[in-house]
């Protein structure tokens, strides 16, 4: 089971994921679930991953690599909505090859960003 857990306080937002990974009884290993997607003074994502650890590192890979230049991007995504929307469509790359996923197997993830959640309390709007 993976806990990942999102907070505004006051300061601002906060962050906790755990790091344990199972492979059986006998093999328990380390794992970031948190990755951080930052620009200096523009905007700052986390994204926290859960479930199976092959599929969250293949969104994670897509995400930081993306095969296509020409599509949206989290260091270009105007809006939050539009950020969630990068995820999807990354989320779904990874799926489609394994025929939508694999029975009992799933993955999930979680995203919140530092910078749009100040700026929307100020502005009511998103990134720009």
């Amino acid at each position: 089971m993976t806990y990942c857990v999102g907070m505004v306080v006051e300061e601002g937002l906060v962050f906790l994921s755990d790091t344990r990974t199972n492979a059986g009884i006998d093999h328990i290993s380390t794992a970031r679930k948190m990755s951080v997607f930052e620009q200096p003074g523009e905007r700052m994502l986390v994204l926290l991953g859960a479930g199976n650890l092959s599929l969250t590192q293949a969104v994670l890979h897509e995400l930081t690599e993306p095969a296509d230049a020409t599509q949206p991007s989290l260091w270009n995504a105007p809006t939050m909505a539009d950020a969630a929307r990068v995820i999807g469509r990354a989320v779904r790359s990874v799926h489609q090859p394994r025929g939508g996923g694999v029975a009992g197997i799933s993955a999930s993830t979680s995203i919140a960003a530092s910078s749009w959640a100040a700026r929307s309390r100020a502005t009511g709007r998103g990134f720009s």
